[in-house]
Parts: C-alpha cells; sequence; structure tokens
C-alpha cells in the first residue's frame, strides 16, 4: 500500500508569500502606472475600436466598457500581458529587474522573485523580450560601424579517460567477481589462473568497444574552435556612439554577411572588421573599409579598432555562461534582442528605462503552445497599432 500519510509529511513546504493577499492599493497604483504610460495622461482607450470614450466598470476594478462597441477591456488588452493571471505588481517588478541587469535576468530568479512556477518565469521572460523587439531600427547605422561575430554553444566536454574510468567500474563490480567465482568452480587444479586469464581478456575486449563507441560519438559531435565549429554563429554590429545589433547567423559566407550589412547599414558608413575573408565583398559594396589584422599583432591602429563589438561579444558570452548557461538555438535571437536593447538603453536612468519598455508593450502578443514534440514554441501575433490624434479626436491605422 502506498503510504499516504509519509508522502504528505515529507512534502516540500510551500512558499507563505505564495498565499498572501495582494495589497488592493499597491495594486491600484501599479495599474494605474501602465495606464499613465500607455495611454495619453492615462486616459482610456478601447484598443477594439481606438473609441476614445469608455465608462469605468465600478463592479470591476481595472476594466472599462468602450462606448461604440460595447466592448470590456483593460490596460492589457493588446499587449504582450493580454490574458495574464500574474498581477500588476509581479509584471512591473520583473520589467524593472530586466531593465537594470546587464548581463541577463535567467527564469530561476523570476521563479524565485515572484514565487511561481518555472514555466510562468520562462514564459514571462520570453514576453518581455518580445516586447523589446523591433523589426526595424529607426535608422540604418552611420558614421564608423564596426563588426565582427562570435559563437555561442556548450564547450566540449572532456572525454580523455572516460573508457578507463568504466573499466575500473567494471572492475570494482560484485557482479564480475561473482561471474568469475562460479566459472572457477569448474577449474579445481588451478582457479587463480583461469580467473587472471578471463579477467584479462575480458577487459580488453570491453576496452576496445569502449574506444570505438568514443571515436563515433567524437566524429558526430565534433566541436572545432572558432570558424567551422557546430555553435550557433552571431554577427555583431555596432555603431560608435550609436546603437547597436546582434542578428544570428544560419552562415558566415561572404552572400550573407553582405546581405545582412546592405539591411542595417547605410551606404555611406565606414565599415571596420578584421581580416576575415568572409567580408571581401564589402570592399566592393561599401566605398569605405577598414581592415584591422589581428594575425600579425595589430588590434589598435589610430581608430581602426573593433574594439567596441568585442567588448559586445564578451557581454554576450557572459550572459550564456554566466547568467543563462544554455539556450536553444530556436530561441537565440530573442536572447540576442535583449542584450541589443539593453546596449542601446545603457545611457538612459532607470526610471527611463522602465518606461520605454512598458511603452513597447502594446501591438504584440505572444502565445505559449506544446506540440506533440517536446520543444516549445513560441509563436507571436502583431496587432495593427492605431495612431490617436488627441486634439482633432481622429484615428488613423499605422503600418
Amino acid at each position: 500500500m502506498i503510504d499516504y500519510a509519509s508522502i504528505v509529511k515529507n512534502r516540500k513546504p510551500r512558499s507563505p508569500d505564495r498565499f498572501k493577499p495582494l495589497d488592493p492599493l499597491q495594486e491600484r497604483l501599479t495599474r494605474l502606472k501602465f495606464e499613465k504610460i500607455r495611454w495619453f495622461a492615462g486616459r482610456p482607450v478601447c484598443p477594439h475600436c481606438g473609441h476614445l470614450k469608455s465608462w469605468i466598470m465600478h463592479n470591476r476594478e481595472g476594466y472599462y466598457k468602450c462606448a461604440s462597441c460595447r466592448c470590456q477591456y483593460t490596460v492589457r488588452v493588446g499587449t504582450v500581458m493580454h490574458g495574464t493571471h500574474l498581477s500588476y505588481i509581479d509584471w512591473w517588478k520583473i520589467i524593472e529587474q530586466f531593465c537594470i541587469s546587464e548581463k541577463g535576468y535567467p527564469s530561476n530568479q523570476t521563479k524565485r522573485y515572484i514565487d511561481c512556477t518555472y514555466k510562468t518565469a520562462w514564459y514571462l521572460g520570453h514576453r518581455i523580450r518580445c516586447a523589446m523587439f523591433n523589426d526595424k531600427l529607426a535608422q540604418k547605422l552611420k558614421g564608423e560601424v564596426e563588426i565582427d561575430e562570435i559563437y555561442l554553444g556548450n564547450r566540449k566536454k572532456k572525454t580523455k579517460f572516460a573508457s578507463e574510468e568504466k573499466i575500473r567500474r567494471i572492475k570494482r563490480s560484485f557482479l564480475f567477481d561473482l561471474f568469475l567465482k562460479k566459472l572457477a568452480i569448474h577449474y579445481v587444479d588451478n582457479p587463480d589462473v583461469f580467473i587472471q586469464i578471463v579477467c584479462s581478456v575480458f577487459l580488453a575486449v570491453k576496452y576496445f568497444e569502449l574506444k570505438k563507441e568514443e571515436k563515433e560519438k567524437s566524429k558526430s559531435k565534433s566541436r572545432k574552435r572558432g570558424r567551422g565549429t557546430s555553435k550557433k554563429a552571431v554577427l555583431v554590429l555596432v555603431e560608435r556612439g550609436g546603437q547597436s545589433l546582434a542578428i544570428p547567423m544560419e552562415r558566415l559566407n561572404k552572400t550573407h554577411l553582405t546581405a545582412e550589412l546592405l539591411t542595417h547599414v547605410a551606404m555611406d558608413a565606414t565599415i571596420i572588421s578584421d581580416s576575415f575573408r568572409g567580408y571581401c565583398e564589402v570592399e566592393q559594396t561599401f566605398t569605405k573599409h577598414k581592415k584591422v589584422n589581428h594575425s600579425q599583432g595589430i588590434f589598435d591602429k589610430k581608430s581602426e579598432h573593433i574594439n567596441f563589438a568585442e567588448s559586445f561579444n564578451s557581454l554576450l558570452r557572459r550572459g550564456y555562461f554566466g547568467i543563462f548557461h544554455q539556450f536553444t538555438d530556436r530561441h537565440l535571437h530573442r536572447y540576442c534582442v535583449e542584450m541589443s536593447y539593453k546596449r542601446n538603453c545603457h545611457k538612459l536612468d532607470r526610471k527611463t528605462r522602465i518606461e520605454k519598455t512598458i511603452s513597447r508593450l502594446e501591438g504584440k502578443r505572444m502565445f505559449y503552445k506544446r506540440k506533440k514534440s517536446p520543444d516549445i514554441l513560441l509563436s507571436v501575433y502583431t496587432f495593427k497599432r492605431v495612431k490617436y490624434n488627441y486634439d482633432n479626436l481622429e484615428i488613423s491605422q499605422m503600418d
């Protein structure tokens, strides 16, 4: 029988903060902060039809009813917070932590901070990264633009003495000794010699089998250093004194590199890169191109260096190994967006950075889907953003 009493007795106690009721006054003040940042002077606007006249529903805190389409809505509707069960206080706390942490904020820390499940914390983090995402830069990178690349992935595990360690475990096992003793019963004359012969032959065969398996695994999971590795490549673009951008790349060849540079960099900009052969077409496309030859020990020659791009690379690397530890290739672009957004806002103060992030919540929605495969897919739906003219009460669609 199952001893349910022992299960209940040994169960890990839940945190008392999980059942602690929210402070209604603090929750209301936090909601009013969201409304003031999203809507002009906190004046509610219907996200369904864009009408400016609404009624306050006194029986439901934070709800409004549109006078035109009669739809009920809150400040969460039409944002990445749509359909969430978390409080406004929790959203404000996590957005604040995302904005002040330079190298990223892990999901486990979010789980402990607001006392929720890991799945909720992971989904919450990706919704905030979705808000930070912008399809197009405000303007293309201009002036002096440094470009560099970085490879993100797990380090290769050392398996040099794996076969020897497995052989030692076989020798120390009780079943192996019992197997040899049973065979030695039939050889009463000299059992010790028989045990030594069988043991040496068996271990030799097992050793070569393990060596063969290690070679096959090393061929399938090769971790070369530098270019040619199986890690994921990320292209880094940094404008001196301006914006920065991190783009995941499928292949680092001249065709893909030139296409990304034409998309994000102005034609009159000065490109500064290292002597990688993938940048050979950059000289033909852009009129100004400077190279830094690291193989000759040249790292800073007057203004010809890529130190800003390499510092951004180190920030990405520290975020990967020190904060997140690992993330799949499917969601790599979201973490790159987060790092780029934080670097672009590093000159802003804390309050302005939080208000800017909250203002970008509008117009996007992310859904959590789980298919038959174990991979978790996040699908993003973009709403049509509505541009309001409060003076003339005119509504126009904005692409």
